[in-house]
């Protein structure tokens, strides 16, 4: 080959008209024996040449950055409507359900739905880095890996710093409290195999210990439930610490739910016994307590055994106390979701004054009208609701009747104490029995 004097290779000459010359028109007459077209006088439509026109430009111009921002959404100019999320959403395989909850709360200007993490930083930064805007914040993660305002890690064995961390998490007021305390105290593990090998004095205090940390994180839990607020605790599920008081006694709370999940369903893998190159699904069964039915129902898949899992021995516990990242998205999705459910609760709750009767109706007068003084404040109880939080109830003075009778000697009965007999018969299905 002569790269000398070889031809180049042909370029697109961009000075050259793209479209022809319009056609020609069907009455023209050709003179067959020169060639010559002869034509009477043709005039262009000047409507398909501006077309055209503004075809060749186009060609020629790169796409802005603006349309290809506004093809997918991506404006700063443009406000993104509720309706517009959702489609897209569905258009990237969202089921239609998750699609409604999660794209209100990406649109809504409400504030984001706030936590602290308690022992724990997974989730935290997870958020930090996340891209999609789930419209959750992380407030604070409290933890041996973190410090606090002196610069020092939280040592929660130390009071101090337990009282530290309530100031705060009272000052920013979090919707979520996310608890994973210490779990080696009531490994079955080291009930069974360390503990009897152990001096009992050091099997104390390090039982101790757990329970310290277990019931600094139950308290949370009670002051977020006592705000109408939620929380998340989590354990493995063979741990011993559910059979706790502090833990039981919140689990029998109507509004308590209890979640247990496998967490190989959540992309949880270590390295195979026989190649560790390999990564093998490690089951990890775990439990979750939480006063949210939806984050509940986020946390509760299990696995079907039909592959094989690497049992967690030989140091592969260390690894695998990080959530995996398909973990930490569940439970911010059940945050999101949580968030979205309650605006819109809280949206038919507007128009219902607080201390409305909700489930008793008016009674019928009959006899002589009560006097409002001696029928006393009205008693106030709650219903808890299916998605978390309750709603507020109010017995008044109209929900009662002025007289009541005996149903069979017909002896008119003292209203104070039958008063007294149906809110407490009311209360106990309140607590126990309904749901909203």
């Amino acid at each position: 080959v002569d790269p000398e004097h070889a031809a180049e290779t042909p370029k697109a000459d961009h000075t050259e008209e793209l479209f022809e010359a319009p056609p020609v028109p069907m009455d023209t007459e050709v003179n067959d024996v020169n060639g010559d077209e002869v034509q009477d006088e043709y005039v262009p439509d000047q409507e398909a040449l501006d077309a055209a026109e503004a075809v060749r430009i186009n060609l020629q111009e790169e796409p802005e950055e603006e349309d290809i921002a506004r093809l997918y959404m991506d404006t700063d100019d443009e406000a993104v409507n509720e309706d517009q999320m959702i489609e897209a959403l569905l258009m990237a395989g969202v089921t239609q359900s998750d699609a409604q909850p999660v794209a209100a709360a990406m649109t809504s200007p409400t504030q984001p739905a706030t936590f602290v993490e308690v022992y724990g930083t997974s989730i935290s930064n997870h958020n930090l880095l996340a891209r999609r805007n789930l419209n959750v914040t992380g407030l604070h993660s409290f933890d041996i890996r973190t410090t606090r305002p002196d610069g020092k890690p939280w040592d929660f064995t130390i009071k101090s710093h337990r009282q530290e961390a309530r100031r705060i998490i009272r000052r920013t007021n979090p919707d979520w409290v996310l608890g994973a305390p210490p779990c080696t105290s009531f490994s079955i593990w080291n009930t069974g195999m360390n503990y009897p090998k152990m001096d009992p004095q050091k099997v104390r205090r390090l039982i101790d210990e757990g329970l310290v940390h277990l019931r600094f994180c139950c308290s949370l839990y009670r002051q977020q439930m006592a705000k109408g607020k939620y929380f998340l605790h989590e354990h493995p599920a063979s741990a011993l610490s559910w059979k706790q008081e502090e833990i039981t006694a919140l689990l029998s709370k109507p509004s308590v739910k209890l979640a247990t999940m496998h967490q190989c369903q959540y992309g949880l893998v270590t390295p195979s016994q026989k190649d560790p190159e390999q990564l093998l699904p490690a089951l990890k069964p775990t439990k979750w307590m939480t006063n949210s039915s939806i984050m509940a129902s986020q946390l509760d898949k299990k696995c079907s055994f039909d592959h094989e899992h690497q049992h967690l021995v030989g140091g592969r516990c260390k690894d695998a106390a990080f959530y995996p990242l398909p973990l930490v998205q569940a439970i911010l999705k059940g945050i999101s979701l949580q968030a979205a459910a309650d605006r819109a609760s809280s949206k038919e709750e507007e128009k219902i004054d607080p201390c409305s009767p909700i489930f008793a109706v008016p009674m019928p007068t009959l006899g002589a009208t009560q006097d409002s003084k001696n029928f006393g404040p009205p008693r106030h109880s709650s219903c808890p609701k299916l998605a978390g939080g309750s709603t507020p109830i109010c017995y008044e003075k109209l929900n009662f009747k002025d007289t009541y009778l005996d149903e069979y000697t017909g002896e008119i009965l003292p209203t104070p104490l039958i008063r007294a007999a149906i809110e407490d018969e009311l209360e106990y299905f309140n607590s126990k029995v309904w749901q909203l």
